[in-house]
């Protein structure tokens, strides 16, 4: 009969301990998304903030026939800032990351 009530004693405490590591993990979680979520909206509001654009176009000559590995500079005028690219197999160049200018 002592046996059974220790046992049941020693099962009582590890059930109750069992639930307050899982209310100390429950606000651990609560606590992290609430921290987390501020941040991850953040994220997402600044790269929507993006101030550059790219350029994409085609080179061909007169023919229409694509130009492959034609190199394309843009200068922006007020920054002087150029950048470049190689048209591809199909004559189309990307230029990325330009910020607005002339």
């Amino acid at each position: 009969m002592l046996a059974d009530t220790i046992s049941k004693e020693v099962l009582e405490m590890y059930c109750l301990n069992s639930t307050i590591k899982m209310k100390q993990l429950y606000f651990r979680i609560k606590s992290s998304i609430i921290l987390l979520l501020p941040l991850l909206l953040m994220t997402c509001l600044v790269s929507g903030q993006q101030n550059s654009n790219p350029v994409k176009g085609e080179v061909k000559n007169q023919k229409g026939e694509a130009l492959q590995g034609v190199t394309v500079t843009i200068q922006n005028k007020d920054s002087a800032v150029i950048a470049t690219s190689v048209t591809d197999a199909s004559g189309t160049f990307i230029v990325n990351s330009l910020q607005p200018g002339n």
